[in-house]
């Protein structure tokens, strides 16, 4: 896999599912985080020891101190003004983030529809949650229980699920719920 930048979204969904050094590691490629997105991406819900869910704060230092996520930021020129013009349509980080794809021929990651429309309009690759976790899954032959584990795990902790439209909605389904 190439460059990959990503959005919040996207980028608390990895982070749900657990493992993301060893999860971006095997999938290769660098994996690019705008400044904005760092902003965005601050909360994770996660499980109490009495089974409660409560929010917790995201720290993701570490991942950009060992380099498993490298910031990133639009620059001057052609990338600073695709960002701007996006950003009236979406969310920052998704501005950001695909004004950077486009300009750098990067792949985008994210789930958002209007994201992902104008990011086809673009001519930019996009990359979901469901084809991260597929090729996760293939790449690494989990468990069915360590892989229903994961999905469910970015079910409950980052509120994901695959739209019904997603052409890796049923593979989800049959391996979350088996």
């Amino acid at each position: 896999m190439d460059d990959v930048v990503v959005d919040a979204c996207r980028l608390i969904n990895l982070c749900a599912a657990g493992e993301l050094r060893e999860r971006l590691s095997r999938l290769g490629g660098e994996w690019h985080v705008p400044t904005v997105v760092f902003a965005e991406t601050l909360y994770l819900h996660v499980a109490r020891a009495d089974g409660t869910i409560e929010k917790s704060l995201l720290d993701l230092r570490a991942y950009v101190e060992e380099g498993v996520l490298l910031a990133c930021t639009a620059e001057a020129g052609t990338e600073l003004e695709l960002y701007v013009d996006l950003a009236a349509r979406l969310d920052d980080g998704e501005a950001m983030a695909l004004a950077i794809a486009k300009t750098r021929s990067w792949t985008f990651s994210t789930d958002d529809f209007k994201a992902k429309r104008i990011a086809n309009e673009l001519s930019i690759t996009v990359l979901t949650t469901p084809q991260i976790m597929k090729r996760c899954a293939e790449m690494a032959k989990p468990s069915a229980d360590k892989l229903r584990e994961t999905l469910r795990r970015i079910e409950l902790y980052a509120s994901f699920f695959p739209d019904a439209k997603d052409p890796l909605h049923a593979w989800w389904r049959k391996s979350a719920d088996d």
